[in-house]
């Protein structure tokens, strides 16, 4: 496999979330070149008076999972601590009117893109 079919391989797992009208995070499940399976957290955000857009991605092995989810979980618990004013556990942005967008789509490899629950990860191995 060459560079440019390893960047088209569809993901094993998809959850894409719309936040606000320029921003969209994608929570992917590749697999890789050697046969495992890695997460990839992406951030699009559409550039300023542009149809382009700019691609962040954080690719997460899975040797590194643990930490990553439990250092991810103590940001996440301090950033509660920092703003107690505003209710994480209770808001829900795709309700907001001011971010109304589409629903959020989840797929597997194997399925059509819908907008059913999230693809089970009990599967896969890391």
């Amino acid at each position: 496999m060459n560079d440019h079919q390893q960047k088209f391989i569809k993901p094993v797992y998809t959850s894409k979330i719309f936040a606000g009208p320029k921003r969209t995070y994608f929570i992917d499940i590749q697999k890789s070149r050697n046969g495992d399976h890695h997460l990839v957290i992406s951030e699009n955000l559409k550039k300023f008076n542009s149809d382009k857009y700019d691609r962040s991605r954080i690719h997460v092995y899975k040797e590194d999972i643990v930490k990553f989810t439990n250092e991810l979980e103590n940001a996440l618990n301090r950033l509660k601590e920092l703003i107690p004013e505003f209710d994480f556990d209770n808001y829900d942005r795709e309700t907001d009117e001011r971010y109304a967008r589409e629903p959020r789509r989840h797929y597997n490899s194997d399925d059509e893109r819908s907008s059913s629950e999230p693809g089970e990860l009990s599967d896969l191995e890391f």
